[in-house]
């Protein structure tokens, strides 16, 4: 299977994983205490959107629904819960440089730990993880009104370190407090919603590069779109929805009823306005329980 990698709209690298490319099964990342300051309001709107897209679809034509119905627009109120709990995910990765992506904040024990798409913690190309990690929530327009937080650490699957594998495609990451706070106490907290039902209605949040240069948060409402049509053998496959966010939504949570069922994670260039995310289940829940320790 091959990926693309996109920064910008330009900017490209093609990611062909041989088997076992990564080395070992490293899915954890700390924070060095010589980040802080890096993200300067002037860094941040200079970063460029993260976008993850599938290439060689092979017979995806044929069995992919080419229109989901949905709904999209500007988020009128970033900091009133539950929009709150989106924010704007910054880093950097060797080679690329300054990235943004999105993420959610969970609601779970130590109230620190965020929700995003695996492709914006590591990148399975390079081997590497990004760094310099910082969540604002609620961004707009440059500005942090809910803070800037700082990263302690970052975790991934192993499906998505060592294969690439996009049903796996999901990381999460803790923060640091502010003020003896955790993020949490200031933005509010989704549940994580596992193993739920695929067929109901999502609402995906983002900050994606084709609105306001990815300066507000934008929101997709769309039904269940199908299963992708092509994909991993190991994992369940990941869920489609009608959505026409682009670059710098990826990690975005979709919520439910219930919780955060699953983050932005990848499009197929021949069919645009559809977006896939990851199933979540049992690797999911591990995943955040192991990065509180």
């Amino acid at each position: 299977m091959r990926w693309r990698l996109v920064l910008g709209a330009l900017v490209a690298v093609v990611l062909a994983l041989p088997a076992g490319a990564a080395a070992g099964p490293q899915t954890r990342a700390r924070a060095e205490q010589h980040e802080s300051g890096y993200w300067t309001p002037d860094r941040m709107q200079r970063a460029r959107p993260l976008e993850l897209q599938r290439t060689r679809e092979g017979g995806a034509r044929l069995r992919l629904r080419t229109h989901v119905p949905f709904t999209s627009g500007e988020v009128a109120n970033p900091t009133a819960f539950p929009n709150s709990t989106n924010g704007r995910l910054f880093g950097t990765l060797a080679g690329f440089g300054p990235f943004s992506c999105s993420a959610t904040v969970l609601d779970t024990r130590s109230g620190r730990v965020i929700l995003t798409a695996g492709h914006c913690v590591f990148d399975p190309f390079t081997g590497r993880f990004a760094k310099r990690f910082a969540f604002v929530p609620g961004y707009i327009d440059g500005t942090a009104p809910l803070g800037t937080w700082r990263w302690t650490s970052a975790r991934t699957t192993e499906k998505w370190v060592r294969r690439a594998n996009s049903n796996f495609d999901f990381a999460a990451i803790k923060l640091g407090k502010q003020g003896g706070n955790p993020v949490e106490a200031v933005t509010g907290g989704r549940p994580l919603a596992v193993n739920q039902p695929r067929n109901q209605g999502y609402l995906a949040y983002g900050y994606p590069a084709a609105f306001a240069g990815g300066e507000r948060m934008w929101a997709c409402l769309s039904g269940y779109g199908g299963k992708d049509p092509r994909p991993f053998r190991k994992g369940r496959p990941p869920s489609a929805i009608g959505c026409d966010m682009t670059g710098g939504a990826s990690g975005g949570g979709w919520t439910t009823t219930a919780g955060v069922a699953s983050v932005s994670s990848f499009g197929y260039r021949s069919h645009p306005n559809i977006v896939y995310g990851p199933y979540l289940g049992r690797n999911a829940a591990r995943l955040v329980r192991r990065i509180q320790k």
